[in-house]
């Protein structure tokens, strides 16, 4: 991470509350989501939640071989964390904000981005300047946003939130492939002043490509991978097969996207969602100017599956109802046969948080794609639930048109 980051800032990776209306309501959820880059952090300080960093999944991640950034700083809660935010910055160093912040709220700091630079990089409606004009889907701006506009479009067709605010999720994107999808999300997105329409693309593929934006080297790719979603449009993971690479046009386009926002003066790491169409077309959807799920996952697959005799490997968001400590212990056999990591940990019963599930963001790996699929049934009957939705194994089985939709109704 020094190499990206550069010397003098901390990583300060919070969403606040009142902007995280486009992305997720659950406390426990934004404080989980601090975590991503612990186990690849090297010694660029960063702010986690104490709940992330219980002594337990410490140790199960140290067992595994990951090595907990030396200089990882925990924060009891909203209040805490702002206050180090505040004294990091007194004492000469600039925090990398990942998300755009209310204002006011850290006034006195000196951040390392501007907060409109992070506002505008990851604004849905500056897709199409930051990717050029033919690597975004065909889109305008509905505006005014009301229901009998809505309902006059034509399907299928997408829409997307128009804001400046953290976005992502889902929460702000719903897919409305027949006419009766239209007034649900007209519901669905009624507290939101402006919305894109945007073409509906016949997909044949879903790249997730990853990037470094250095602050003083050109940006670089670091890596890609499929994204998974449920059939309601849930991202749920990331799939990864050891020599398996998007076509040039995906590389291409993912390229011009990470040189537009350091242009605009982003720097850090950066994660776009681009569709391969049914004629070969790359087209880019989502632009995440900030860690993302599948940051550190991306790293780790690269430094562990090779050596492990791995050749394709699955992050696996999972909740888990009977304790932390009780279900990482569970796991040991799978950490010791090393086609189990740990990426990242929330545990409610250690430091100050909402009663409720633990979880984790779990790296599954396979010799194969059917040693994959026996090891994530491996896991499901260690405790873990893939997600609140999911019954069963499904990646392989999931239809290619459900794998790009970003939300379904």
């Amino acid at each position: 991470m020094r190499r990206i980051f550069g010397e003098g800032v901390f990583i300060a990776p919070r969403l606040m509350e009142e902007m995280s209306e486009w992305v997720i309501d659950d406390l426990n959820t934004i404080e989980f989501m601090t975590a991503g880059l612990v186990a690849v952090a090297d010694d660029v300080p960063m702010l986690v939640h104490e709940s992330t960093m219980s002594p337990d999944s410490q140790s199960a991640m140290r067992d595994c071989g990951l090595g907990i950034g030396e200089n990882v700083i925990t924060y009891r809660n909203r209040q805490d964390y702002i206050e180090q935010v505040t004294a990091m910055s007194a004492s000469g160093l600039k925090p990398v904000f990942q998300h755009a912040n209310p204002p006011g709220v850290f006034e006195a700091c000196d951040p390392a981005i501007r907060d409109e630079t992070i506002r505008f990089v990851n604004d849905k409606s500056n897709l199409d300047e930051l990717a050029g004009d033919s690597g975004a889907p065909a889109r305008r701006i509905l505006e005014p946003f009301d229901e009998a506009a809505v309902l006059a479009l034509k399907t299928p067709t997408v829409l997307k939130v128009a804001t400046d605010k953290p976005n992502g999720g889902a929460a702000d994107v719903a897919i409305c492939r027949k006419r009766r999808h239209l007034p649900r999300a007209y519901k669905k997105f009624s507290n939101a002043d402006r919305i894109i329409v945007e073409d509906y693309i016949q997909a044949a593929a879903n790249w997730s490509v990853r990037y470094e934006i250095p602050r003083a080297a050109p940006p670089r790719s670091s890596g890609h991978s499929t994204q998974i979603c449920m059939r309601n449009g849930v991202h749920v993971g990331n799939l990864v097969r050891a020599g398996e690479a998007p076509p040039a046009a995906v590389l291409d386009l993912a390229r011009t996207v990470a040189e537009a926002g350091r242009e605009r003066g982003y720097f850090g790491l950066a994660g776009f969602d681009i569709l391969v169409d049914r004629a070969g077309r790359a087209w880019v959807i989502d632009l995440n100017f900030r860690m993302t799920s599948s940051s550190a996952f991306g790293y780790l697959f690269d430094a562990l599956a090779v050596p492990r005799g791995m050749t394709c490997g699955r992050l696996a968001f999972c909740f888990i109802d009977h304790g932390l400590s009780a279900f990482l212990a569970r796991c040991r056999p799978a950490f010791d046969a090393g086609w189990l990591v740990p990426v990242s940990t929330f545990d409610p019963e250690f430091g100050e948080a909402e009663p409720g599930q633990a979880r984790c963001r779990m790296m599954i790996m396979g010799r194969d794609e059917a040693d994959l699929v026996r090891n994530e049934r491996r896991l499901e009957s260690l405790g873990a639930e893939f997600h609140p939705l999911r019954k069963r194994p499904f990646w392989r089985t999931i239809l290619p048109s459900s794998l790009f939709r970003a939300s379904s109704f």
